[in-house]
């Protein structure tokens, strides 16, 4: 069974997260490295994590990803809270230091 490599990342979470995308959409995905040392660092090294799938289902898995993990700038800007000045992600309604109002 001839495999491929879609996606890396430093966090497990994140790896995990792709995984779940992946498989909850019928393509089975396999994580290499996850369990070397702690968050991918091995001593001084990093161990790369990666997402593999079978070749024949590389490139729908990579649409996938891709789709899910890149964002429009307008989507991915941060709002600033007029009231205390803290930055919040754009999918934040209110202010996660203070609770104020998005404006």
């Amino acid at each position: 069974m001839n495999m491929t490599k879609v996606y890396t990342h430093e966090s497990i979470v994140n790896l995990q997260t792709a995984k779940g995308l992946l498989v909850s959409n019928g393509i089975d995905a396999m994580i290499k490295n996850e369990h070397m040392g702690g968050g991918g660092y091995v001593g001084l090294a990093i161990a790369p994590l990666e997402l593999w799938v079978r070749s024949s289902r590389a490139a729908e898995a990579k649409g996938l990803l891709d789709q899910a993990f890149t964002h429009s700038d307008e989507q991915s800007a941060q709002w600033v809270c007029p009231d205390c000045q803290e930055k919040n992600f754009p999918n934040f309604d209110y202010c996660w230091q203070c609770q104020a109002a998005k404006p």
